[in-house]
């Protein structure tokens, strides 16, 4: 096992880091996304995933939960066979490079990332599509809002 430092917490976002956080020994960690929560993240933390009201973040549907009838049923297909028919593939050849470099079966893509702590995503309740979701999912939504700056002209109008 490497052991550079002890640590207390490792955050990542790439379900290979929290296999890294295993082998140097790291309990706590916390997932954090740049976006709302991906199909692969609530696939492997049994979050229901809803295609027929809410839609895959890169399918283009700009209209959901609003969507037509073969919208629905397209995004429905989609969750059918990319879960049902080969899992994902992302997971899946992630969890071959973790057996080529560690040896078959030592670590599991989705055992290290249902261990996470915590999962900070990157959505607003109030303005992200309604979805099944769990306690250890936070939003943080606009925490890389940049911060606005003053109204020199509005103030001065007020002033006098």
């Amino acid at each position: 096992m490497l052991k550079f430092e002890n640590f207390d917490l490792g955050i990542g976002q790439d379900p290979c880091a929290f296999v890294l956080f295993k082998e140097l020994g790291i309990k706590a960690t916390i997932m954090a996304g740049p976006m709302p929560l991906m199909d692969d993240v609530e696939y492997v933390h049994g979050i229901p995933i809803q295609r027929s009201y809410n839609n895959f973040i890169f399918n283009g549907y700009i209209n959901a939960p609003y969507l037509t009838f073969l919208q629905r049923l397209g995004a429905t297909l989609e969750i059918l066979t990319k879960y049902i028919g080969y899992g994902s593939p992302t997971n899946f050849e992630m969890q071959n490079v973790l057996d080529d470099s560690f040896g078959k079966g030592k670590y599991n893509v989705e055992e290290a990332m249902q261990d996470v702590s915590l999962i900070f995503s990157n959505s607003h309740e109030l303005i992200d599509i309604a979805r099944p979701t769990m306690a250890k999912v936070i939003p943080i939504g606009g925490l890389a809002m940049i911060p606005p700056k003053a109204l020199t002209e509005v103030n001065e109008v007020f002033e006098n």
